[in-house]
């Protein structure tokens, strides 16, 4: 059994960061500006908790509007083709949105989703609370969890991401992507990278594949 784990924002959707881009929408970016100088690599919880708070009781239609419009990253469906194919166990670990994540899975069969949920009033406004599934500084820790609940050895894993908190997961597992990662990750933190198109990871899960299984076999 292998395990593939992704990253959402910028890996299978397009966009970099959900939250800051529904911030602006909502006028509220230097408020995210502040809560990230403050808390983005101490307390990602409390900054969550905070956001959640800032939100409550206004309309939320543009954050759902946001999740079902979020354009799909080109080479997705090949790569989740890819991994039914070869019975991978597929997951997401994202401190995106969850509703974004439940896209995802329903549109490619993911197994496993991991993300932060808002919660929502009866009359489609923000509730003000939200359950932080993903700490944004600690992702390995997720991945650390699924592993022992699944059986799946680190050898068994591949991870692909875009970020420096993508990258925490590495270590973990056998096989690491780095897709359009830019000048934000060293290269020395993750084994390899694609960019423009995700069906350019192909070359590199394949690898990974065949390097799991002659290792099973020595």
């Amino acid at each position: 059994m292998q395990l593939l784990g992704c990253d959402m924002d910028g890996v299978l959707f397009r966009g970099r960061i959900f939250w800051l881009d529904l911030h602006t929408k909502m006028g509220t970016q230097a408020f995210a500006l502040d809560l990230w100088e403050r808390y983005g690599h101490s307390d990602y919880r409390r900054l969550s908790e905070l956001t959640a708070q800032r939100w409550k009781g206004r309309d939320a239609s543009v954050y759902h509007t946001m999740c079902k419009r979020r354009p799909v990253m080109p080479g997705t469906n090949e790569l989740f083709a890819y991994a039914r194919k070869k019975e991978f166990v597929t997951a997401i670990i994202s401190s995106g949105p969850w509703h974004l994540a439940r896209r995802a899975q329903q549109k490619w069969g993911i197994d496993h989703i991991f993300a932060n949920k808002l919660s929502f009033t009866k009359d489609g406004r923000f509730g003000g609370s939200v359950d932080v599934q993903v700490d944004d500084n600690s992702k390995d820790d997720v991945l650390k969890r699924l592993q022992s609940d699944l059986a799946i050895r680190p050898s068994e894993t591949i991870v692909i991401g875009d970020s420096k908190a993508d990258a925490r997961m590495a270590d973990l597992s056998s096989c690491s992507i780095g897709y359009n990662v830019g000048d934000e990750q060293n290269e020395r933190d993750l084994d390899f990278f694609a960019e423009s198109h995700l069906g350019n990871v192909m070359p590199h899960v394949r690898g990974c594949v065949a390097k799991t299984k002659a290792y099973a076999a020595g």
